[in-house]
């Protein structure tokens, strides 16, 4: 019913998806579907017990502008550029304070578990991923560059070519990839 169209628009490279309806390809307006399913024929047409637009409904908008735009209709939401009461926003802790004033704009606002957000062990997850240090930000471990005879204080090595013709990044991408190193 749909055809869904990607491209990269410039200058940015931003992938973009659009969704559009298919209703001119004919597919789904021919028989044997508009037989089976004649309710296709108006699927696109307003109506209004199913109007279109998104509810936006008892949120709260922090520097990110307003859900006005488009056929959106809009109940019971604060946007605002200032601090809405986090906790420590400084240090990424964004729970409301018990008097933050989005408990009475939005009273129909509700605590969002941030506890329950991201990575999380359990039985199948037995422990978190651990993330090798990388002094230089190349992309290579600290360790695996010792082992490998490179500095792990110079970013520089991530890119210099080895005696093999890869780059030391792609050594390392190939290694842990579980491919040895090829040689020259």
């Amino acid at each position: 019913m749909f055809d869904v169209c990607r491209h990269w628009s410039s200058p940015s490279r931003q992938y973009a998806l659009r969704v559009r309806p298919r209703r001119h390809c004919g597919g789904a307006l021919k028989p044997p579907y508009i037989t089976r399913y004649p309710e296709l024929a108006h699927l696109f047409e307003e109506n209004p017990n199913y109007p279109r637009r998104n509810i936006v409904q008892d949120n709260l908008s922090v520097r990110s502008g307003d859900f006005g735009t488009g056929s959106n209709d809009v109940q019971g939401t604060w946007v605002t550029d200032e601090d809405p009461g986090f906790m420590d926003a400084a240090n990424m802790n964004f729970q409301l304070k018990p008097d933050s004033p989005v408990w009475t704009k939005v009273p129909g606002f509700q605590r969002i578990p941030f506890e329950r957000i991201g990575l999380y062990t359990d039985e199948c997850r037995k422990a978190l991923p651990v993330h090798p240090t990388d002094c230089d930000h190349d992309g290579m471990p600290d360790a695996w560059e010792k082992a490998h005879g490179l500095d792990p204080n110079n970013s520089a090595d991530g890119a210099a070519v080895a005696a093999n013709g890869c780059t030391d990044v792609e050594n390392y991408l190939n290694e842990l990839a579980g491919d040895p190193i090829p040689g020259p």
